[in-house]
């Protein structure tokens, strides 16, 4: 779930299928993909930012989804209980912090 700090913002998905744990050297090759799709080569090739990346992260799970189901708190209330979520602020708690 994203914790937007806005509970009627709140959305999130959920992925049922198998995994897989993946490790050593496949392990790093997909982690570096992914770095690299967030942070610019500047960043990683920065000595205090690239191999701190690298070292916290030394393993991999590769999920092979069945069903993917989204959710979005905005849509449901509109959709599904006609706003009563937006027009009653207090029936959603506070997020605890």
């Amino acid at each position: 779930m994203v914790d937007a700090r806005d509970p009627a913002a709140s959305r999130g998905i959920t992925i049922t299928g198998t995994a897989q744990i993946v490790t050593a050297d496949l392990s790093q090759k997909s982690n570096a993909q992914i770095h690299r799709k967030y942070l610019s080569e500047t960043a990683l090739a920065d000595a205090s930012v690239g191999p701190v990346f690298a070292a916290w992260d030394d393993v991999t799970i590769q999920i092979t989804p069945a069903s993917v189901i989204t959710w979005d708190m905005r849509q449901a209330d509109r959709h599904f209980v006609g706003g009563a979520l937006e027009r009653n602020p207090t029936y959603l708690l506070p997020l605890q912090r």
